[in-house]
This record gives structure tokens, C-alpha cells and sequence, in this order.
């Protein structure tokens, strides 16, 4: 794979955000940063409906913040509050998708190659219940390339997530938090015409030329599950995505109805500050912040 050594990093960062669990509510006790290393393993389709598969084992580094309205952390991706009450919340946060080389994939071979797509947005996040959580995003798609990145559309989401957390006394790890989520995932034309369109000059035998649409892209359910040990941290987690909801189910790059991803992570915190977290309880949105002075 001719990808840069920076792009593989951003692309297992991404992955491991994409895959983590909301943090836990009781964070007193943790430090407001940390930062340290880890070790991971990925294995990913090369683009939705793809029929091949890429296999990551990679060293990343590892950052966790805890601040009052910016969370970067390792169960919960990064995201900044703009509004946040007892049931729901709006946020800025995203997903992403991994660049390719397309002379790497039998059906691509002769096209573009993909870019690193990031996706960044609003989320609203609405709690169900304790363990039950309903998100909706809509986010503004940016394709990354080694020295560009411009707009390239709109990705959107319907995320419910059903997560508990528990203790494991006298075992190896002190505490377990598990996720299953389902997630229903569409975009527009232009995010479309990147994965499924064929233009006439990029035409081959086995490869006619397709029009990509908007809509539906994706529907997929996900297991995550993370063990926690005083510095030390592990993950692993599944993904099943189902493609036959798609839009472009027609298009000549759709070449798999189903594809399956995998996880596993090993991380370590070497440094910490000394001054502890904002529990998540305490947290507040960039908006109210600005409101509250006017309104005292």
C-alpha cells in the first residue's frame, strides 16, 4: 500500500474513535489528560461494499482530555459541547473513512484513488434511558489527500447505542464497558459518486459507467467492548455492515452485500496531569457558556 505513513496512522486513530463507547459518567477520579501509546489491530473493507479487505497492525500514539466543554477520550472519540442538558445534547463530532490506492483493489484498479474522508458535524444526542442512547449527525464530508483536503458533500447517521458498564473485582482488569449499537448511515450524491461512481473516463470492460445517487448507504450493528486496568487499557469489538439498503446497490464498484470489521487494542498511559478531569456530570456546552453571563 502506497498510502503515507501519516494517512495509516489517521486512518487507526479514526478507526479506534469510530469504535469507542461513550466514557463513563464517574470520572473524578482521572486525570483532566493522559497521554502514552498503544498497539492495535484492524481489519476493514477498502470502501463500503467492497468485496477486499485491508489487515492493520500498527504503534499509535494515544491523547485522552477530560476538559469542561472538549472531551478527547479513548471511550468516546473527541467531540466539543455546544448545548448540553440531564436528557439530551448537541455536539460537534464526526467519522471517518480510510484513503486506498486503487491499482491495491482488483474493481478500483485504473480509478481515482480514494482520499481520507472526514466527516464533521452536529450530533444530537438524546438519552433513552441509563444504558440507551439515540444520536443523530449530519456532517460536512472532507476529502484528505496528502497536501489538499477540500468539501466533498454530506454524510449523515441514526445511531442507537445500548452501553453498560461494570466492575470485575478480583479479576485481571478492574472494570469492563459494553456497547451494541445500530446505526443506519446515508450520504449525498457527491459522497456517492467518490464510492460508487463510474465516470466515462475511468470506463473498463468489467467496469461500465454508473451515476451515483443519495440516499441510503449502509445499515450496521456493532459490538465493542473495553477492559480497564490503571494505566493500562484493552479493546476489542466487531462490525457488521449490511449494504443491501444501499442506493447504489447497482453500481459496478458494489461488489459485497455484507462486510465484517474487527478490533483488537492494547493501550498504556506513561503521562497524566496532576489535576483531575471534569466528571462528565459537570460538563458544560460552548453555548450555554456564552449564554450564561447575559442571563445573570
Amino acid at each position: 500500500m502506497r498510502s503515507s505513513h501519516l494517512l495509516v496512522t489517521l486512518n487507526l486513530l479514526a478507526s479506534l474513535a469510530m469504535w469507542s463507547p461513550q466514557a463513563s459518567a464517574n470520572e473524578s477520579d482521572r486525570p483532566k489528560w493522559e497521554a502514552g501509546f498503544g498497539i492495535g489491530y484492524l481489519g476493514f473493507e477498502h470502501y463500503p461494499a467492497s468485496n477486499q479487505h485491508t489487515d492493520l497492525a500498527f504503534p499509535f500514539p494515544t491523547f485522552q482530555y477530560r476538559g469542561d466543554v472538549l472531551r478527547a477520550d479513548d471511550r468516546d472519540g473527541a467531540k466539543i459541547f455546544l448545548i448540553k442538558r440531564p436528557s439530551w445534547i448537541l455536539q460537534l463530532g464526526g467519522l471517518g473513512f480510510p484513503p486506498l490506492n486503487s491499482a491495491n483493489n482488483d474493481t478500483r484498479r485504473g480509478m481515482d484513488d480514494l482520499p481520507l474522508l472526514v466527516a464533521l458535524g452536529p450530533q444530537l444526542q438524546r438519552r433513552l434511558s441509563e444504558s440507551l442512547t439515540f444520536k443523530l449527525g449530519i456532517y460536512q464530508a472532507i476529502a484528505a489527500r496528502l497536501i489538499s483536503a477540500q468539501t466533498s458533500g454530506a454524510v449523515w447517521e441514526i445511531d442507537m447505542t445500548l452501553r453498560e458498564k461494570f466492575t470485575l473485582t478480583g479479576r485481571t482488569f478492574d472494570e469492563t464497558t459494553a456497547a451494541l449499537s445500530f446505526n443506519l448511515m446515508g450520504s449525498s450524491q457527491e459522497v456517492g459518486e467518490l464510492y460508487f461512481g463510474v465516470p466515462a473516463s475511468q470506463v473498463a470492460p468489467t467496469r461500465p459507467s454508473f451515476e451515483a445517487k443519495a440516499g441510503l448507504m449502509q445499515s450496521q450493528v456493532s459490538y465493542f467492548q473495553s477492559f480497564q486496568r490503571g494505566d493500562i487499557a484493552f479493546y476489542l469489538g466487531v462490525r457488521i455492515s449490511d449494504h443491501r439498503v444501499s442506493m447504489n446497490r447497482d453500481s459496478p464498484l458494489h461488489k459485497s452485500d455484507q462486510n465484517i470489521a474487527g478490533l483488537i487494542g492494547l493501550t498504556y498511559s506513561l503521562y497524566h496531569s496532576k489535576k483531575s478531569g471534569v466528571p462528565y456530570e459537570e460538563t458544560s456546552g460552548v453555548i450555554d457558556k456564552l449564554r450564561r453571563p447575559k442571563e445573570e
